[in-house]
């Protein structure tokens, strides 16, 4: 990817954190794009002592609130087939499958922001 793509990935992207006390335990990335177009959650990783916590779910509801701000319709996000639980807690917050990348193993989830 060229470097000028990178620095206007950059400028769009926006990270949450959830802390234990003054300790990160977990992070979720949103990338904006323009009013009335998709954006996309980059990624959500919580420390495993962390996970089943529910603050996945508070990750998650702070991209879309951010989402929802900039005035984008929907947001997208990739995940491995496999990860049944991120894939749980993405369908729990109302993110459907849409599609599984070319050569599998990864699939396309998104929800519409009304």
């Amino acid at each position: 990817m060229p470097e000028a793509e990178w620095h206007t990935r950059l400028a769009r992207a926006v990270v949450f954190a959830s802390f234990d006390g003054e300790v990160a335990v977990g992070l979720a990335g949103l990338l904006t794009s323009v009013p009335g177009a998709p954006g996309e959650i980059m990624m959500v990783y919580l420390r495993r002592s962390h996970r089943g916590s529910g603050r996945a779910a508070a990750l998650i509801a702070a991209c879309e609130a951010r989402a929802r701000e900039a005035g984008l319709t929907a947001l997208r996000l990739r995940v491995a087939w496999d990860n049944a639980r991120a894939l749980g807690a993405y369908c729990r917050a109302g993110f459907a499958v849409r599609a599984e990348e070319e050569g599998g193993g990864t699939l396309v989830l998104e929800k519409a922001l009304d």
